[in-house]
């Protein structure tokens, strides 16, 4: 969308079902990257609205088959503990 108006793009960005609402740029340069400083790539996932998994550019780095391997480093409860007492909730 073109405008100088904030209010016109947080009213749009609210309202309309899309990923990337780009403003003052061309969509063509903008949704790769080339104009907005997004991660440039020339395939863009649709993301929840579309049906596809990611909303981001797809990239090289969409195409590697990572494992990760997650280790804990925090206990329940010292988890529970760092929760502010006005954010618990009751247990019944």
């Amino acid at each position: 969308m073109h405008t100088q108006d904030d209010n016109m793009v947080e009213y749009f960005a609210k309202r309309i079902p899309a990923s990337r609402i780009l403003v003052n740029t061309p969509s063509a340069l903008g949704g790769i990257g080339g104009s907005t400083g997004l991660t440039p790539a020339l395939t863009l996932g649709c993301g929840a609205i579309g049906g596809s998994a990611t909303s981001e550019n797809v990239g090289p780095m969409n195409l590697l088959n990572l494992k990760h391997v997650a280790f804990g480093i925090k206990e329940l409860d010292q988890i529970r503990s760092e929760i502010p007492a006005e954010k618990k909730m009751q247990v019944v």
